[in-house]
């Protein structure tokens, strides 16, 4: 009996020993483990509220799926992860898998003795965050079977009575977690680790075949192919793309997990009245060519929301949770695909597509209006700015836009009223256009500030351009007030595309025509999906 109590631990020493009067040997070392380990039921997590609820009795179908399948024995409260298990977990967003596996993982290092657990985030602000969720695994933990900390830093924690440690970084380009043997290892995001095919293999190699475990979930960021030589093309996501194919076909001991937005139950909303009845009826086919222009608009915006409804079983409910998604600001259908897949194959086609889905032709696109028209439904224009993007062989672009605001400053609507696009223009040339379509509208050079890419202006230092003209200087001779612009692409293309997707928000004219034929068809960068493949026509976005 003491053997047994002394492989318990200290933990649950007192406990099995307080328990040992009238019961059999058997009965109190199974009592004596449950007590002492610690389970599902002992982890507490903070919901989107901000209230702590327990994790054990709030779990997800989807996440009992998992359990299952890594953790045969979790429902008897033995979280000990199946030896050898390797998985890849293609996922909706939010559905609670990065939590679980991070709950299991503390459970593991909690119970058993030498256990080396490395977790690896996309982001510093992912790996804090999944930080704060261990600290309050911990804090919470009953005392008795709250292990003690031998060492506790920002990236890791070490537990002193059983030598166990949890490291908690974000992923690189370097040889994260290689210096070491690794039993549990948990790569969160794959698809947007930077260089993934190059740190990934040998950090997996790092894990036992027989007796480590490994999680990588992500959702999907555009497919990849490997070729004969084992060598992986393709953007970002490719790397995480291939292993859950590779998975899925059973060609890598890896086993995939694929996990959609309808299986999650507060994934849906209470109708509102008339909701999909009449011409608000869930969309079909027919409605793609329809002369119903406001049901072309539905399909457009929504797709074919009868095929969901077929291939998924969806209620009314989650349609309406659905609709509500897509239309929320940066969002829109293709990039909800993305995010919150129906199934896998959905998940890596809209991948590193079409990088401004947020267009709409019938929403964005209207007919010539007057500031007269305009005014008559957004009231006076609050201000007029330019956009100007230099080119001599290659396109210049200059455009115009109008725009009205709140009381509180912030954009009512935005209008995009004259362009000037054209290759093989002098700077006199393009002064001149630009100064003529500021007088279609009734402006002056004085009248608009234009904002054009900083590395067009003379430094702040003027001491070293004596004798120097700069190309801001054939526009501001004439009285034309150029600026220099945001020259952060992420900032600026996720502001667009945020305005784009809000209803009545963003216009452009025919005038405009450049940007009405190119902003629709730039393509997603194979290197960074939050910005534009270089090469493309994209001086008018």
């Amino acid at each position: 009996m003491a053997s047994v109590l002394a492989k318990l631990g200290t933990r649950g020493r007192n406990a099995a020993r307080a328990k040992t009067a009238g019961a059999s040997i058997a009965q109190t070392v199974a009592q004596a483990v449950r007590r002492a380990w610690v389970t599902l039921d002992d982890l507490v997590i903070q919901t989107k509220r901000g209230k702590l609820i327990r994790l054990g009795a709030n779990l997800t179908k989807g996440q009992k799926q998992l359990l299952d399948d890594m953790c045969p024995k979790w429902q008897q409260g033995d979280m000990t992860l199946r030896p050898g298990w390797r998985g890849v977990n293609v996922k909706a967003r939010q559905l609670g898998i990065t939590t679980l596996m991070l709950a299991v993982t503390f459970c593991n290092v909690c119970n058993r003795s030498d256990i080396n657990a490395l977790f690896l985030a996309d982001l510093d602000s992912n790996t804090k965050a999944a930080f704060q969720k261990v600290s309050i695994f911990y804090d919470n933990l009953p005392p008795s079977k709250k292990p003690p900390k031998k060492y506790n830093s920002v990236s890791e924690l070490v537990f002193a009575d059983n030598r166990s440690t949890f490291r908690i970084v974000t992923a690189g380009g370097g040889r994260v977690g290689q210096s070491r043997t690794l039993h549990i290892v948990h790569g969160s995001e794959v698809s947007n680790w930077p260089k993934a095919a190059e740190t990934a293999p040998g950090l997996l190699n790092s894990v036992p075949d027989e007796v480590g475990c490994v999680l990588l979930e992500s959702t999907a960021k555009g497919d990849g192919v490997k070729d004969d030589d084992g060598n992986i093309t393709g953007g970002r996501g490719a790397f995480f793309a291939v292993a859950y194919r590779e998975a899925k076909e059973g060609k890598s001991g890896y086993i995939a997990h694929f996990l959609p937005w309808w299986q999650q139950s507060e994934y849906q909303r209470k109708l509102a009245p008339g909701q999909f009845e009449g011409d608000d009826r869930p969309t079909d086919d027919s409605d793609a060519k329809t002369d119903d222009r406001h049901r072309r608009r539905l399909y457009k915006r929504y797709g074919n929301e009868m095929r969901e409804v077929a291939r998924f079983g969806l209620s009314l409910e989650q349609l309406a949770w659905r609709r509500w998604k897509i239309t929320q600001p940066g969002q829109g259908l293709s990039k909800f695909r993305q995010e919150y897949p129906g199934d896998d194959v959905e998940a890596f086609k809209t991948g590193g597509g079409v990088f401004v889905p947020e267009w709409d032709e019938d929403l964005h696109e209207v007919d010539y209006r007057s500031i007269e028209a305009l005014a008559a439904i957004y009231g006076p224009v609050a201000e007029y700015r330019g956009g100007y993007d230099y080119g001599r062989t290659a396109p210049f672009s200059f455009h115009l836009g109008a725009i009205w605001r709140h009381e509180n400053g912030a954009i009512k609507h935005a209008e995009f009223l004259e362009e000037e696009y054209e290759g093989g223009q002098t700077e006199m040339q393009q002064r001149a256009r630009i100064i003529a379509a500021l007088e279609r509208r009734g402006l002056k050079p004085s009248e608009v500030v234009i904002y054009a890419d900083p590395s067009i202006f003379p430094p702040q230092n003027l001491d070293k351009r004596i004798g120097v003209k700069y190309t801001s200087d054939w526009f501001t001779e004439v009285g034309l007030k150029f600026q220099p612009a945001e020259n952060d692409h992420l900032t600026t293309n996720t502001y667009a595309k945020t305005l784009l997707a809000q209803p009545d928000m963003i216009a452009v004219q025919p005038q405009c025509a450049a940007l009405r034929r190119t902003a629709p068809a730039l393509l997603t960068s194979s290197k960074d999906p939050d910005d534009f493949e270089d090469g493309q026509e994209d001086h008018a976005w």
